[in-house]
């Protein structure tokens, strides 16, 4: 086999060497079923014919092919993904374009706006200069009031302290007229009770209807008294003058009935009191001494009890006691040359 072998590698050198021979060669022997037998038999025949037939660069050509195909595939996917990218890159422009000028606009606004600010700002500068000045003459101002509030709160406490004097004097000036007042009302009151028991003793025949008497200190009523209070303690007993008889404004007698009498305008508890212990003081001497109270008013209806329970009767405010209306009824004995 290897010399048939190498025989068969020395014609194909020669056909290589002499491209005419080849080519009568396969006028002759080679038609397109002989090849096609030829191929199927042997592969490395098939192989060897291929390779003499094409060159390295066309039997790559499939392989070439195939990678064209596929880098082509690659390329179009990639081609397709790019051109993913490219729509997404397209849109994210598109979105980044629109944020770009929403940016814009609001970059815009926010000039617009500070442009407005800062012209506020001069305004609000030129505004508090003009307070600062404002500010400045207040204090000023306010500096000067309160000078002239001190010279006034200085002249308000002069005034108060003149107000105060001028109170103080009203206040006593009161005091003064108040005094005056209880002072006259006093002397009304003494006044009116002077007249009173005047007019009681100037009047006491009619008042009681009879009989005799008068003011303690009278020679006849005096003399009555003295013999009547001898007999209580011996001589000349001194007495309280509550309960001194002599101290009574009238003494008047009146059958065997001694009456003695306090008057006042306003009746009140003392005036009762009195009569009632200077009565009891001569009631004590064996004398029945009646104690009455006459005047134009009570102080009080307790005053008019006690009265009527102490015994003393009365002759007030044109009202008389049923003691006193008995009093009046006593006959006149008509011995009244002796009395005031």
């Amino acid at each position: 086999m290897e010399p048939v072998q190498e025989r068969f590698e020395e014609l194909l050198r020669l056909l290589d060497e002499n491209p005419e021979f080849l080519e009568a060669l396969q006028d002759r022997i080679v038609d397109e079923k002989a090849i096609l037998r030829a191929f199927q038999k042997r592969a490395e025949t098939r192989e060897a014919i291929r390779r003499q037939i094409l060159h390295d660069e066309l039997l790559q050509l499939p392989e070439l092919v195939r990678q064209l195909v596929e880098a082509q595939q690659r390329n179009a996917a990639q081609q397709q993904e790019n051109s993913r990218l490219i729509r997404q890159l397209i849109e994210s422009q598109q979105r980044h374009e629109a944020i770009l000028q929403e940016h814009t606009r609001q970059l815009q606004e926010h000039s617009r706006l500070l442009q407005q600010l800062i012209e506020s700002q001069r305004q609000h500068e030129a505004i508090l200069q003009e307070h600062s000045r404002l500010l400045q003459q207040l204090i000023e101002s306010q500096q000067r009031h309160e000078a002239i509030l001190q010279e006034h709160a200085r002249q308000l406490r002069d005034l108060t302290a003149q107000v105060q004097r001028v109170v103080a004097v009203q206040e006593q000036m009161a005091r003064d007229l108040h005094d005056f007042k209880e002072w006259r009302k006093g002397f009304e009151g003494l006044r009116r009770g002077a007249e009173l028991e005047k007019e009681v003793r100037q009047r006491a025949r009619i008042i009681f209807a009879g009989g005799r008497g008068g003011h303690p200190e009278s020679p006849f009523v005096s003399r009555l008294l003295k013999n009547w209070l001898r007999t209580l303690n011996g001589d000349d007993p001194i007495l309280e003058a509550e309960a001194d008889p002599s101290a009574a404004d009238l003494i008047w007698a009146k059958g065997n009935k001694v009456i003695v009498v306090e008057v006042s305008v306003k009746v009140d508890r003392d005036d009762v009191d009195r009569a009632f212990a200077r009565a009891n003081t001569l009631r004590g001497a064996g004398i029945d001494a009646v104690p009455v109270v006459i005047g134009d008013r009570w102080t009080s209806d307790k005053v008019r009890t006690r009265a009527e329970m102490r015994g003393v009767e009365w002759y007030v405010g044109k009202t008389l006691s049923e003691g006193f209306i008995a009093l009046r009824r006593i006959p006149d004995d008509g011995e009244d040359d002796e009395g005031e």
